[in-house]
């Protein structure tokens, strides 16, 4: 059966971790898999979802980011090279770069 909610309506819910030191902290993937999104605008909206109302839930950061970046640098002209793409999936941590 499909799925009917959109990935823009989807909900999710988070198991909290929390670190055993608030010095030295972690990010915490909510996926297993990178979510793909079509090209668009999306509102991220995040609120407790646990049965203790006194309990505090602390997010110190979201990173969103995408499965694959790429970034192109331009030498001058005297340079062995002219151009230069590099690529890092952050999923996997490969990197892939062309040289011009």
């Amino acid at each position: 059966m499909k799925d009917p909610m959109t990935p823009r309506e989807r909900i999710i819910a988070a198991v909290e971790r929390r670190s055993p030191d608030r010095d030295y902290l972690w990010l915490d993937a909510v996926f297993e898999a990178p979510v793909s999104l079509p090209a668009g605008r999306y509102r991220l909206r995040m609120t407790y979802a646990g049965s203790q109302d006194e309990q505090e839930a602390v997010v110190d950061a979201v990173w969103i980011l995408p499965q694959r970046t790429c970034k192109q640098f331009t030498f001058v002209e005297t340079a062995p090279l002219r151009s230069l793409n590099f690529c890092y999936d952050w999923w996997t941590g490969e990197t892939a770069w062309n040289e011009k």
